[in-house]
Order: structure tokens, then C-alpha cells, then sequence
């Protein structure tokens, strides 16, 4: 059954939808106000269809709600919202010149680095924003509307329930700090609907854009985030989900909805009632962009989405763009930055001289579920000497001088896996930290021998003495 309405999603839209021409892309009132009519002319259109409406009853007369029957207005809203983002998607340029004149068009930033705003403090800069309709692709954060990929349309920042900076304070729902960093932060989707007066999520979902040149400094970089998703039951890969990517980088994806926190709990939303759902506080996530990148422009992509089948949200913060990752609530690991630091140490000094012994730290996930270390690896190279040391959350190793290899200098990090029974976290990375062959050295022992220090009893040498400096 569930395939029939997918098929029905795009056929109502491919049917209705009409070949539009274009008009001039100047950039006045008159311009926008000629697209808007055009656009409302063609979803009236369709919405006076007795055929078409059929078709869209079928496809939207259903909800996640089992105690709610759709109305013939919610499904008109509904079938209106799916040709507003077809009637967009036929006349993507024109809307954007319309809409976002000031906005070069298919150029790309060389001169903006993702750290340049790390808490929001300059509200949305160099940020662009989309939104949706998706009905399935929460198990792989890739978006759906019916058959077809889902249709993001850019809007301006801030936009109201959908992009809006935040400011210190308690979440009014999950009581959480809003602000990690500074004093604002981006909140992204929203609590309650996007359209105003609604409390149910309406298949929106929301996309934060970023592109940014990589350099040395910026290519291993953080996000934190704080995030609220609700948890109805029986919602295979239609669940509100949160994605952080960067497509230089896809080994470090995030992804997960909310089947995956499993730490439901029942929250007073004031107007719509009470909803089980998952929360998370601030955490933090790392993507490491490989030093082969360098100089290429990279994009940076967050997307939070409600239900795949209305009704339910979810929203996150975003903040601390760059910032440590220490005291994360889904797990941390830091390795020194230095000879010596709050993270741990490094000491090239050994009796045998060839190796390196570094020693860093870790942190527990904080969410709910007895969580302990299930494994620690450092990718791409051999280590000896393991040592964890689990009360006090810290770890040491030797790097052998034979896994430097032929280069004199090289780039490790540690990736670590909490578990909670069968349950498993995703990995989290440390820093990376360089450490060089140069300079490992041995220890050179000068021992100085005193004279001997006699205690007068001839008889008994055993009691004489030396002293001996090393």
C-alpha cells in the first residue's frame, strides 16, 4: 500500500503540473507579484480538480495521528504546499533572480573559512537556507517527496519557525540551554509547524548551507548542536531526523532520527499537548577534511526535518562552529596538543628511543543508558601499549618509530565507540594532533659516583655506602 501512495505523491504532481514560461528576471515588485499570481493561479487550478483532488485525497487523506481524520482543508493545504515547491522547482532561475537578486548566481566563495563565525554572533553570515517536503529518508538522512529527491526551496534568513537566532535562555519545551557559545546561537525547524497556527510538522524540513574555502587550519573543524526530535512509533524511515555533512568529507557524515537516542520521555508542548521525544543537549561533532583538499571550496550542510507522515516535529540549535569538543553529550576523546597540555602529554624521551608515548582523555556519553568504552583505534597506523585507565576517563600509547614510515612528521587521531549493552554510539574523533620522528630521542644515562661513605665498623662492609647521580 505504501508504495501505491508514494507513486500517487509524484503522479499528482506530475499530472497537474503545468509548462510555465518565464518572465523578465528584473528584480521589482511588480516581478514578484506577476510570480506569485502565476504560482497561485496554477495551485488553484489544481485544487478545483475533482480528478486531481481524488487522487490527492488518496495520497494525503492519511496521518501519524491515529486519534486525528484528516480534513478536506488539511489535504487541500497539503496538495497546495506540493505544487507551490513543483511551481518553484519549473522556474528555479527566475525565482531566484526574483527573490535573491543580491545573490551571485552559480559562483562559488573563495574568501570565507568556516570559523569565521563560530557562535552565530553575526546572525547568518555567509549562510543560506531551503526548505521542504519530505515523506521518507530518515534512516539515511536523503530526503524523499514521493518518488523523487526532495525539492529544496532557497528563503531568506532569518525566516520565521523555520531559520531564526536564537538568544540565551531555556528552551521552553525541553528546558535546555538554547546558547553553548556567546550569546546566540541558530535555531533550525521548529516546535510546532512552519505554516503559523499549526501544531503538527507537516512533512517540513529544513537545509542550512555553507560554503567555504579549506585551509590548513580550517580542515578539521567542529559543529555543536542541540537537538529535539519527537519519536512516534511505527514510522519506518519517515521519523524527524538530523543530518550534518560536509561533501569534501563523507567518512564523518552524521545522520540518525529519532529511533536512534531511544531515551524517550514525554514533553509539555503549551497549545498542542503533551509528545514523547528524544533530546539531546549540546554536542559536538568533527569533520576532518584530508589535507589533499586544501584550497577547494567545501560546503557544509545541515538539514532537520519533522515527520515523514505530519504530525510530528523536530528542531535543533546550532552553535560553536570550530569550537573543542570536551564534554560532549554523546561521548568526547582529546589528544594533547602539545608537549604537555590539560588533555594529556607527549614525551619523545624514552630508554630505547624508539618510540613516542602520547596520553589523552575521554568523556562518557551523558544521555541516558549506562554507557562504557567499547573500542579505541587510531586509523592508519599501528600503536603498542595501550593503557586505558577508566575511572579517571584517560588512555596512553606508544607510536612506534617504525609506523612513521618514510615520513619524518605525521597526522593521528583517535576515533573511539561507546556502547550501552548491544547498543553501540557513533564513533567520535578526537583532534589531530602532528608529531615527527626527529624528534624522538633516548635517554643518555652519566652516572656520578661518590666516595664511599664508611660507617667505621671495618668488620661489616655491607653498611658502607655510595652515592650514585644519574
Amino acid at each position: 500500500m505504501k508504495n501505491i501512495i508514494i507513486f500517487m505523491t509524484t503522479l499528482f504532481s506530475l499530472v497537474c503540473f503545468q509548462s510555465l514560461g518565464q518572465i523578465s528576471s528584473s528584480n521589482t515588485d511588480k516581478a514578484k507579484n506577476n510570480f506569485t499570481i502565476r504560482m497561485n493561479n496554477h495551485i488553484t487550478k489544481c485544487l478545483d480538480d475533482p480528478e486531481k483532488m481524488a487522487k490527492a485525497t488518496t495520497l494525503f487523506g492519511h496521518t501519524c495521528d491515529k486519534n486525528h481524520t484528516v480534513t478536506t482543508e488539511e489535504i487541500k493545504a497539503r496538495a497546495a504546499e506540493a505544487e507551490k515547491y513543483a511551481f518553484i522547482q519549473a522556474n528555479m532561475d527566475e525565482y531566484m533572480k526574483i527573490h535573491f537578486p543580491n545573490q551571485p548566481q552559480n559562483t562559488l566563495n573563495t574568501t570565507v573559512t568556516i570559523c569565521d563565525n563560530g557562535g552565530f554572533e553575526q546572525d547568518f553570515l555567509h549562510y543560506t537556507g531551503f526548505s521542504g517536503t519530505f515523506t521518507h529518508g530518515s534512516n539515511s538522512c536523503t530526503p524523499v517527496d514521493g518518488l523523487f529527491p526532495t525539492t529544496f526551496v532557497q528563503k531568506p534568513l532569518p525566516t520565521l519557525r523555520e531559520f531564526e537566532i536564537a538568544t540565551q535562555g531555556a528552551d521552553p519545551i525541553t528546558g535546555l540551554q538554547k546558547v553553548k557559545f556567546g550569546s546566540k546561537s541558530l535555531k533550525i525547524n521548529h516546535e510546532y509547524s512552519n505554516s503559523a497556527s499549526q501544531c503538527a510538522g507537516l512533512w517540513g524540513i529544513n537545509k542550512l548551507k555553507k560554503t567555504f574555502l579549506v585551509t590548513d587550519e580550517n580542515r578539521d573543524f567542529t559543529v555543536w548542536y542541540s537537538v529535539a526530535l519527537e519519536n512516534p512509533s511505527n514510522h519506518i524511515n519517515q521519523k524527524p531526523f538530523i543530518s550534518i555533512k560536509c561533501d569534501l568529507a563523507p567518512s564523518y557524515d552524521l545522520c540518525y532520527d529519532s529511533d536512534f537516542l531511544d531515551c524517550d520521555k514525554i514533553y509539555n508542548q503549551p497549545g498542542c499537548g503533551f509528545e514523547i521525544m528524544d533530546v539531546l543537549d549540546w554536542t559536538c561533532h568533527r569533520i576532518k577534511i584530508p589535507a589533499s583538499e586544501i584550497g577547494n571550496i567545501a560546503t557544509l550542510e545541515i538539514i532537520v526535518a519533522d515527520c515523514g507522515q505530519s504530525n510530528h516535529n523536530g528542531y535543533a540549535y546550532i552553535d560553536g562552529i570550530c569550537e573543542e569538543c570536551t564534554g560532549s553529550a554523546l561521548g568526547s576523546i582529546s589528544l594533547p596538543n602539545g608537549i604537555q597540555s590539560n588533555q594529556g602529554n607527549i614525551e619523545y624521551y624514552s630508554c630505547d628511543g624508539v618510540k613516542v608515548r602520547i596520553c589523552g582523555n575521554y568523556t562518557l556519553p551523558s544521555v541516558c543508558g549506562d554507557w562504557k568504552l567499547h573500542s579505541l583505534t587510531f586509523p592508519g597506523y599501528t600503536v603498542e601499549n595501550l593503557t586505558i585507565d577508566s575511572i579517571n576517563g584517560t588512555f596512553c600509547f606508544d607510536f612506534p618509530i617504525t609506523s612513521f614510515g618514510n615520513q619524518n612528521c605525521v597526522d593521528i587521531y583517535a576515533e573511539i565507540i561507546f556502547k550501552n549493552g548491544q547498543i553501540l554510539m557513533p564513533t567520535q574523533f578526537s583532534n589531530s594532533i602532528n608529531i615527527c620522528k626527529d624528534k624522538i630521542k633516548k635517554y643518555k644515562v652519566s652516572p656520578i659516583v661518590s666516595e664511599c661513605n664508611s660507617n667505621g665498623t671495618p668488620e661489616f662492609l655491607s653498611d658502607d655506602y655510595y652515592y650514585v647521580t644519574v
